[in-house]
């Protein structure tokens, strides 16, 4: 019994690893003081709303372990939403304007193909999730899983979907936005 304990136990502690907690301590520090001094850099503001939004939505949803296309779906775009939300709160509260909700470099049609490019990354990673959420053993796993999470407690593939996929689907969003205002 107390075999049992002890590996629940173990897998229980490594579900988040200590890469996300940092990357996700040192994103609020960046966040909040970008808040105080009313200053905003489109990259630091970028991954740091992303960051954080993809280190709270997984939390909140990693005890589904499998999760269908559509609940994955769900997760990423919520936390492409709660990052979106975070980046105006922000550039609402900064003194420069950051041209990245505003302007676009590209044309409509560079847009467009971006927009559709990231969309159906999206939606390939989406499909490969179940091939990537695998447990390993081999060493080099094992100091992966040490860093960013146990592969197998539900928590490290879906972050890092959550992650990439927010970032593409931030991309597809804005893609769309400034494609609407161009008309």
């Amino acid at each position: 019994m107390n075999d049992i304990q002890e590996n629940a136990g173990t897998k229980y502690a490594t579900i988040i690893g200590p890469i996300p907690i940092l990357l996700t301590a040192f994103s609020a520090y960046s966040y909040f003081r970008g808040l105080i001094i009313r200053r905003t850099d489109n990259s630091v503001v970028f991954f740091t709303t992303l960051l954080l939004s993809s280190l709270v939505v997984t939390s909140s949803f990693y005890s589904f372990n499998n999760p269908s296309f559509l609940w994955l779906s769900f997760s990423q775009t919520l936390t492409a939403m709660v990052a979106y939300a975070l980046l105006k709160i922000a550039i609402a509260r900064g003194e420069n304007e950051p041209a990245l909700l505003t302007k676009s470099r590209s044309t409509p049609a560079a847009l467009a193909r971006l927009a559709l490019v990231s969309s159906a990354a999206v939606v390939g990673l989406n499909a490969a999730a179940p091939f990537l959420a695998r447990p390993c053993t081999r060493p080099k796993c094992a100091s992966f899983e040490g860093l960013f999470g146990a592969l197998d407690g539900g928590f490290q593939p879906y972050y890092l979907l959550n992650f990439f996929c927010g970032m593409l689907l931030i991309g597809v969003c804005l893609s769309v936005r400034h494609i609407l205002k161009s008309f």
